[in-house]
């Protein structure tokens, strides 16, 4: 069956930002604010699942324990215990994958759909834990 133009579905719009330059962006910004981080590379997935040398055990089980592992993992150290910060990016249009529903569930982590809203959550962590420690 044809579809008549005012019958075609939607395509939506392709994201003006890629996800991998709010990655970027925000590590920039992290990084001149001297805030400690975490991230795995998707270079270091494609590498250890690309190549033939590393056993399927070892394949199976990285894929079951940091399929979902969010973008960042934000740190801020106090006296006895870290502040951490979960934080998933994505583009204006991106939608989370089953496997980052299922690694979040029970957790607090926050999706941020551009640079200035994973910006915006990042000062209100340090907001919040800055008044954490110094009520």
């Amino acid at each position: 069956m044809l579809l008549k133009p005012k019958d075609k579905p939607r395509r939506t719009a392709k994201p003006k930002t890629k996800e991998k330059e709010i990655q970027s962006l925000v590590e920039s910004y992290l990084k001149a604010n001297h805030i400690k981080y975490t991230r795995f590379p998707d270079s270091l997935y494609r590498y250890i699942f690309g190549i033939g040398g590393v056993p399927v055990h070892i394949k199976a089980q990285l894929a079951e324990y940091m399929r979902g592992v969010p973008d960042l993992i934000i740190y801020i150290p106090s006296k006895i215990y870290n502040y951490t910060l979960l934080l998933e990016l994505k583009t204006e249009s991106g939608k989370l994958s089953q496997g980052q529903k299922n690694w979040g569930k029970g957790l607090n982590v926050l999706v941020a759909h551009s640079f200035e809203e994973a910006k915006e959550e990042i000062e209100r962590f340090i907001e919040y834990v800055n008044w954490e420690m110094n009520p």
